[in-house]
């Protein structure tokens, strides 16, 4: 499974991702993994998946990969102010949903906006994401899971305007 897949490399287990924004739709291509995503991480949300549903547990994938140009429209939607929208919205070309290692998650038909433990189903997916290599790297947004290890992405402040 080690390679490269988009721009995205995989080796022994990690993640690497580039220390530079993309800057387009072209750097940062859909992957070959259901919803776009890096097979590798889709292999196992979907494991993680399938294990919660033998659990009784309906847990969907919401959001996968997202290109240049829709993270650039979610950012320029924003009503939050400058000083807080990097919190909620990554900057465009920043975000790890355009490597295609990111996903936000429904449980039981909710994304527990109110937090992680919402209902059963959500309180499964956290207590086990590690099990499959996963987690849940955001407090805030309990919807949203990423492979457990990954490395770069060191992009500098963001220089896309408000």
């Amino acid at each position: 499974q080690n390679g490269t897949y988009g721009s995205v490399k995989y080796e022994n287990g990690v993640f690497y991702i580039p220390n530079r924004r993309a800057t387009s739709d072209n750097d940062i291509p859909k992957q070959s993994g259901s919803y776009g995503l890096n097979p590798i991480f889709w292999e196992r949300l979907n494991k993680l998946i399938q294990d919660a549903s033998s659990q009784g547990y309906k847990v969907t994938v919401t959001s996968g990969w997202r290109s240049y140009s829709s993270q650039r429209s979610l950012w320029d939607k924003s009503n939050r102010a400058c000083s807080e929208r990097g919190k909620w919205v990554a900057c465009p070309g920043g975000s790890r949903h355009g490597f295609g290692i990111a996903a936000d998650l429904s449980f039981n038909g909710s994304s527990c906006s109110g937090g992680w433990d919402c209902n059963a189903a959500a309180k499964w997916v956290h207590a086990n994401a590690g099990k499959y290599g996963l987690t849940f790297r955001m407090s805030w947004e309990p919807w949203h899971i990423e492979p457990a290890q990954v490395s770069g992405g060191s992009f500098g402040s963001c220089n896309v305007s408000c």
